[in-house]
């Protein structure tokens, strides 16, 4: 609807941009008509699709979600989602339980969020079935995230977290590649994000751009640094040694679905620094494709609900090897 909406709109400037140059007065017709399709726009978008899930940037470059809203998110695919309490995905965390049960708690980018998924298809949320009332399960997945992304907000969030508590560290080949840019600010930059947090359907039209856009910006084929360079490497090391010094925790999962040479230098680079790591995760990609499900989710590269429901189930069955849950 939001989309026939613009339609519309475009079809109209078309006809008046004539007018516009030979009759300035058109200016004030043109006004009114900007002015109530956005109020006509504003009021459908808002109750059909609803609003554009709320996130928040910090001076550092960290962004994290607005706590306790509903809403979609996305660019070329629009889709609900339910950010809770304590601005992770899923239902309400149980502050209580959190402090008294040990936490595990999921750190990534749009595959640990669950991308054009519900969110009760994400392998977070499949991993909280699974382990039932033994542990209090957190998805702090988020879009864009890079490797810096996922460090800031361990530090953002580290309030929530205690002595115990384990982290599962998702990683794919390009996390490695985003950098954690501070946020420079302007008054034009702050009133056009104010207007998109409060603007359903300001936010869907930027959203529609946005993905529009991309379509003319292909990847860079530039070939790039190694994934694990000297400073990556130390970052992750370091990322494991402050996690182990407050007495927490953690398994990395350098995801991918086909076996290459990241998967391979990943588990070459977990033995030699003793770090806890996943690294088959084309193998469980393999089973799902036997069984005949999906791996990926519609037109998109991104994991199924299959996938992430198998990819649950093999999540604990490392931890349990690793004796790090019962």
């Amino acid at each position: 609807m939001p989309r026939l909406i613009m339609q519309i709109f475009y079809n109209m400037l078309r006809k008046l941009r004539y007018k516009l140059k030979k009759n300035s007065s058109s200016l004030f017709l043109f006004i009114i008509i900007m002015s109530i399709f956005f109020v006509v726009g504003e009021i459908v978008t808002r109750h059909t699709i609803g609003n554009r899930l709320i996130v928040e940037v910090e001076p550092s470059g960290m962004h994290h979600f607005e706590s306790n809203q509903f809403g979609w998110y996305g660019h070329d695919t629009i889709f609900p989602a339910r950010i809770n309490n304590i601005g992770a995905r899923g239902e309400d965390t149980n502050l209580a339980k959190l402090k008294e049960k040990m936490s595990i708690i999921f750190l990534g980018d749009s595959y640990t969020f669950g991308w054009r998924l519900r969110d009760n298809e994400t392998f977070p949320s499949y991993f909280s079935d699974l382990v039932e009332d033994k542990a209090v399960v957190i998805n702090f997945g988020m879009g864009g995230f890079g490797l810096d992304h996922l460090i800031a907000n361990y530090n953002f969030n580290k309030n929530l977290f205690k002595k115990g508590d384990i982290f599962i560290i998702v990683l794919e080949k390009s996390n490695f590649y985003v950098p954690l840019n501070p946020y420079e600010t302007d008054w034009k930059k702050e009133f056009f994000w104010e207007v998109k947090r409060k603007s359903a359907f300001i936010s869907y039209i930027w959203a529609r751009f946005s993905a529009w856009k991309a379509g003319f910006n292909p990847p860079s084929q530039k070939t790039k640094d190694p994934v694990f360079s000297e400073e990556n490497n130390q970052k992750l090391i370091d990322f494991k040694d402050k996690l182990k010094n407050n007495k927490q925790e953690m398994a990395y999962i350098f995801l991918e679905h086909n076996t290459s040479n990241y998967s391979i230098d990943a588990e070459r680079f977990c033995l030699k620094n003793n770090l806890l790591c996943i690294t088959d995760i084309p193998d469980v990609v393999k089973k799902v494709e036997i069984n005949g499900k999906e791996v990926y989710t519609v037109d998109d590269r991104h994991n199924s609900r299959d996938l992430n429901e198998e990819l649950s189930k093999h999540i604990l069955s490392y931890l349990k090897k690793e004796d790090l849950i019962e």
